[in-house]
């Protein structure tokens, strides 16, 4: 062989692998796809979606602070072993941190899954919002038909099926919460926003920036408080009580517990907005 056909044997080779790169990396028949998320609540989104097709895994324990985790390297490892991670989005500072290791491998294909929603002061807690959830869910959809188009309409069946689940308890809740417009939630870590903004309930938050709050910003919570005549402190699971219990004593008010991180996001929209039809009335 010449070397003029050599090296143009070499351009046709370069130009199909740049041209296969491009290509989404198909899944063979029956294969299920890998995926990793961040949390539980988005582990339980993808399963609506995925369903027996998809191997998922939360990399963040049950019960660990998404704020403070640390990966170690057999997560980070897990996370290059996937075919996927489906993303929170760049407001989410744990992901953001471990994103371009992932990028320089080429091999696990990245969903941000906070495309088309709409942020709220750059919170990451997109997925407590039920309108939130229902885009969340259409990303994954996306990316899964993506990877496997033989099962498009799987996906999007199970997708349809979601968000009908969703608009159901939505509406027996905007039911169960009506009439608190403009009342006043107090909670510890402020996580509740997406899911308050379309019941008209405001969040009011003890944390200031991820801290406890200085004694004036204390002070100012617990007149408000009063003013408003809050009856609950609202606190995550992830978080010490003691930290609400104080405020709680001084308001001469309960602790109520609940969960952002649940493994089961409906049950939750379900018991939380009970707690606050109870709370707030």
């Amino acid at each position: 062989m010449s070397g003029l056909s050599k090296k143009l044997v070499l351009i046709m080779l370069l130009v199909l692998l740049i041209s296969c790169k491009d290509e989404p990396k198909q899944k063979l028949t029956n294969e299920k796809i890998k995926a990793v998320v961040s949390i539980l609540p988005m582990k339980f989104i993808a399963e609506q979606i995925g369903k027996d097709k998809i191997i998922i895994e939360s990399i963040i324990p049950n019960g660990s602070d998404p704020h403070t985790f640390d990966p170690s390297p057999r997560v980070i490892k897990k996370i290059h072993d996937s075919d996927i991670f489906f993303l929170i989005g760049d407001s989410f500072v744990f992901e953001k941190n471990i994103v371009n290791g992932i990028e320089s491998r080429n091999k696990t294909a990245l969903a941000d899954c906070s495309k088309n929603v709409n942020l709220i002061n750059n919170d990451p807690h997109i997925w407590l919002g039920m309108d939130e959830s229902k885009i969340i869910a259409s990303n994954i959809a996306s990316k899964l038909i993506e990877q496997d188009k033989a099962n498009q309409s799987f996906y999007e069946n199970n997708l349809m099926e979601f968000k009908s689940k969703v608009d159901s308890l939505k509406n027996i809740i905007e039911n169960r919460l009506s009439g608190l417009e403009n009342k006043m939630m107090l909670v510890y870590h402020p996580a509740w926003r997406y899911f308050l903004k379309p019941f008209g309930i405001k969040e009011e938050s003890v944390e200031r920036e991820g801290k406890h709050p200085k004694a004036g910003d204390l002070k100012e919570i617990i007149a408000e408080s009063k003013y408003q005549n809050v009856k609950a402190i609202f606190i995550e699971e992830q978080f010490n009580p003691d930290a609400a219990k104080s405020i709680a004593e001084e308001l001469e008010i309960k602790v109520v517990k609940i969960n952002p991180l649940t493994d089961n996001l409906l049950y939750e929209w379900d018991q939380f907005s009970t707690k606050l039809a109870e709370n707030l009335n």
